[in-house]
């Protein structure tokens, strides 16, 4: 029994680790390593975000169309103090990969004699007596040496203390050997010989060597977990690591105030047509801050929100002198017998609008009223002089209204 056990897990396990080199480790590596990447890498994005758009307009209202101007401003870019580490991400993902599952013919040698002639082969692999593929699933958590409990790394602006990460299949152990006896079982339990009766010699007895799942394991525990120790101190030392840098911290503390760098920045504005404007800013130049070099640039634009409200809430209004009122012409143009006081009445109230002293005209309306019609050519005569006066006065408009 024990050399059978020996002959069947060495291959299957042999495949099965095999297999694991070769399965979908690289994709959640690539998702592992850019998540964390993004951590590492923030607050040097934050601080270069913030310096860049740290209040460099110079108004609130867009220009005029063609209308602009240059400005070089400089920005010290910093980051909040103590914000040195971050949690290191380590994915959900689960990591799939089969392997063949496969009987030996030869593994009943020790029950029986000239087996080769007895046990029939399959078609096309006369030295299998059944394949079956077997799925495997381990979470990534399971198979890295720190995935148990949050990780806190240095980021770009931490210390200079690094960490590593090995992908191990130590902490697999209790899953894969769980997973080999579940899934050996249910093949075994149907084969004839080892879960099924079996008659090895015609008219003889039906012989299995396993009466149940628990006399498979208990036959088959010690050995396994051996066989599957052996594989993975071998499997382990070819698995991959992941670097964890430690961060910069010390060459921003070189400069002259900690954790910054200083930027310039040029930016330059033009104004477009309808109330808007076009902005661009950047760093010119690459600026060494200990770690390399950055360059960076951005674009952007400012409508006249309040400009636009105000051409559709309030029209412009025409000039207040732009035609000679009618109320005027009315006065002079017309005989004295078709005036009347309140025809005075309105042309008095048109030169007001237009900041006109009509004193004299009101005081002879209020002649007129009182039923002395001579005073109607007088009042002509002041109203076409106040005409004149208004003809002579520069054209004149009122502001118009903005919103709000």
């Amino acid at each position: 029994m024990k050399k059978m056990s020996q002959s069947l897990f060495s291959i299957i396990l042999f495949l099965s680790l095999s297999s694991i080199a070769f399965c979908d480790v690289t994709s959640s590596i690539t998702s592992l390593v850019g998540k964390n990447a993004e951590g590492y890498l923030a607050p040097l994005g934050t601080m270069m975000g913030g310096g860049m758009n740290s209040g460099f307009y110079r108004k609130a209202s867009p220009h005029k169309i063609l209308g602009f101007d240059i400005t070089v401003d400089f920005a010290y870019s910093m980051a909040p103090p103590g914000q040195t580490t971050y949690n290191f991400y380590i994915p959900n993902d689960s990591i799939d990969f089969p392997f063949q599952f496969q009987f030996p013919r030869s593994m009943f040698s020790s029950v029986m004699g000239d087996w080769e002639s007895v046990i029939p082969s399959v078609e096309g692999n006369s030295a299998l007596y059944q394949d079956q593929e077997i799925p495997f699933e381990l979470a990534v958590k399971d198979l890295l040496n720190g995935g148990e409990g949050n990780i806190r790394a240095q980021n770009i602006l931490g210390n200079d203390s690094t960490a590593e990460l090995t992908f191990t299949l130590n902490k697999a152990v209790p899953a894969i050997i769980r997973q080999i006896i579940d899934n050996t079982w249910s093949i075994v339990d149907t084969i004839p010989g080892l879960g099924e009766g079996y008659a090895f010699v015609q008219g003889g007895p039906e012989i299995k060597l396993f009466e149940n799942q628990d006399a498979f394991e208990a036959g088959f525990g010690d050995s396994l977990e051996i066989l599957v120790g052996a594989q993975l101190d071998a499997i382990s030392e070819d698995m991959p690591k992941i670097q964890i840098p430690g961060g910069f911290g010390s060459n921003f503390n070189s400069l002259p105030i900690d954790i910054g760098f200083p930027l310039p920045i040029v930016q330059a504005s033009v104004g477009l047509p309808f109330h808007t404007e076009i902005t661009a800013r950047g760093l010119p130049v690459a600026m060494p801050i200990g770690i390399g070099t950055v360059k960076y640039g951005g674009l952007g634009g400012k409508i006249g929100i309040s400009d636009y409200l105000s051409d559709i809430l309030y029209k412009p209004e025409k000039d207040l002198t732009e035609l000679p009122d009618s109320n005027l012409i009315y006065i002079i143009e017309n005989p004295p017998s078709r005036i009347n006081p309140s025809d005075v009445d309105n042309a008095i109230s048109s030169l007001r609008l237009n900041e006109i002293n009509v004193n004299a005209i009101d005081s002879l309306n209020y002649l007129f009223l009182q039923g002395n019609k001579t005073v109607v050519i007088e009042i002509q005569s002041r109203v076409s002089d106040a005409l004149l006066q208004l003809d002579s006065q520069p054209k004149k408009k009122k502001k118009k209204r903005k919103f709000p």
